[in-house]
């Protein structure tokens, strides 16, 4: 192999790698938190959304220091959207989804802990 092929062959894979970053990144930015009418909370995504039974979860107090010594494991975040898994001195390991500074409720399904906006009022991304 020469080293003309040698370079295209990198510059694709750079390419290939970069543009499934940025898919799984825009795949998971959230849009808004909703009831769906039967009984299950919808995380909106861009690409995909997450049904969890609404009878299933426990809504638990939001503390207020859930984002002090707080890191991101995996995800995205970007001004104020947070999308991925995280976790904090407060609250130990967490899966936030917000598009939104206001309205964050915290709340358990299974051995889960997810912080979400509150899709009890009105969903209202503020910029």
């Amino acid at each position: 192999m020469n080293n003309k092929t040698s370079s295209k062959i990198v510059k694709i894979v750079v390419i290939a790698t970069i543009a499934v970053l940025a898919l799984d990144i825009v795949r998971t930015i959230p849009t808004k938190t909703y009831d769906d009418g039967r009984g299950n909370l919808v995380i909106g995504m861009v690409l995909c959304r997450k049904k969890i039974p609404i009878d299933s979860m426990e809504i638990r107090q939001f503390p207020p220091n859930a984002y002090a010594h707080c890191i991101r494991t995996n995800g995205t975040s970007m001004f104020h959207i947070n999308s991925g898994r995280y976790h904090s001195k407060a609250l130990g390991d967490f899966r936030e989804y917000t598009n939104s500074r206001k309205n964050k409720v915290l709340f358990v399904y299974g051995n889960e802990k997810y912080i979400v906006n509150d899709w009890r009022i009105a969903n209202v991304i503020d910029h």
